[in-house]
Protein backbone atom coordinates (compact mmCIF):
# COMPACT_ATOMS: atom_id res chain seq x y z
CA UNK A 1 0.00 0.00 0.00
CA UNK A 2 2.90 2.36 0.61
CA UNK A 3 3.69 2.27 -3.12
CA UNK A 4 0.16 3.57 -3.76
CA UNK A 5 0.74 6.49 -1.38
CA UNK A 6 4.04 7.32 -3.06
CA UNK A 7 2.44 7.23 -6.53
CA UNK A 8 -0.53 9.33 -5.38
CA UNK A 9 1.77 11.90 -3.79
CA UNK A 10 3.85 12.13 -6.99
CA UNK A 11 0.69 12.51 -9.09
CA UNK A 12 -0.77 15.25 -6.86
CA UNK A 13 2.59 17.04 -6.79
CA UNK A 14 2.74 16.91 -10.60
CA UNK A 15 -0.75 18.41 -10.81
CA UNK A 16 0.17 21.17 -8.38
CA UNK A 17 3.33 22.04 -10.29
CA UNK A 18 1.17 22.49 -13.40
CA UNK A 19 -1.31 24.68 -11.49
CA UNK A 20 -4.00 22.00 -11.77
CA UNK A 21 -6.12 21.12 -8.76
CA UNK A 22 -8.70 18.50 -7.84
CA UNK A 23 -12.04 19.07 -6.16
CA UNK A 24 -11.66 17.16 -2.89
CA UNK A 25 -15.42 16.57 -2.66
CA UNK A 26 -15.41 14.76 -6.02
CA UNK A 27 -12.37 12.58 -5.35
CA UNK A 28 -12.30 9.07 -3.92
CA UNK A 29 -8.94 7.48 -3.16
CA UNK A 30 -8.22 3.90 -2.10
CA UNK A 31 -11.81 2.74 -2.57
CA UNK A 32 -12.64 -0.85 -3.41
CA UNK A 33 -15.49 0.17 -5.70
CA UNK A 34 -16.75 3.42 -7.26
CA UNK A 35 -19.76 4.39 -9.39
CA UNK A 36 -18.90 6.36 -12.53
CA UNK A 37 -21.28 7.39 -15.33
CA UNK A 38 -23.67 4.48 -14.82
CA UNK A 39 -20.93 1.90 -14.31
CA UNK A 40 -19.43 0.20 -11.29
CA UNK A 41 -15.62 0.13 -11.37
CA UNK A 42 -13.85 -2.45 -9.21
CA UNK A 43 -10.46 -4.15 -9.26
CA UNK A 44 -10.06 -5.64 -12.77
CA UNK A 45 -13.80 -5.29 -13.47
CA UNK A 46 -16.17 -2.74 -14.98
CA UNK A 47 -19.89 -3.50 -15.02
CA UNK A 48 -23.13 -1.64 -15.58
CA UNK A 49 -24.73 -0.13 -12.51
CA UNK A 50 -27.67 -2.28 -11.37
CA UNK A 51 -29.69 0.90 -10.70
CA UNK A 52 -29.23 2.09 -14.28
CA UNK A 53 -30.10 -1.32 -15.73
CA UNK A 54 -33.29 -1.43 -13.65
CA UNK A 55 -34.21 2.09 -14.71
CA UNK A 56 -33.90 1.22 -18.40
CA UNK A 57 -35.82 -2.04 -17.96
CA UNK A 58 -38.73 -0.20 -16.33
CA UNK A 59 -39.01 2.33 -19.15
CA UNK A 60 -42.00 1.94 -21.46
CA UNK A 61 -41.26 0.78 -24.99
CA UNK A 62 -41.00 3.64 -27.50
CA UNK A 63 -44.22 4.00 -29.48
CA UNK A 64 -42.89 6.20 -32.29
CA UNK A 65 -39.69 7.52 -33.85
CA UNK A 66 -39.49 10.57 -31.54
CA UNK A 67 -39.71 8.42 -28.41
CA UNK A 68 -37.14 6.03 -29.84
CA UNK A 69 -34.78 8.96 -30.44
CA UNK A 70 -35.20 10.15 -26.84
CA UNK A 71 -34.55 6.63 -25.58
CA UNK A 72 -31.37 6.25 -27.63
CA UNK A 73 -29.98 9.61 -26.46
CA UNK A 74 -30.19 8.56 -22.78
Amino acid sequence: MSECYVNLHAFLKSLSESDLYLNKNKCSFFSDKIQYYGHVVQFNEISKSPKEVERVQKMPLPANVEELGRFLIM
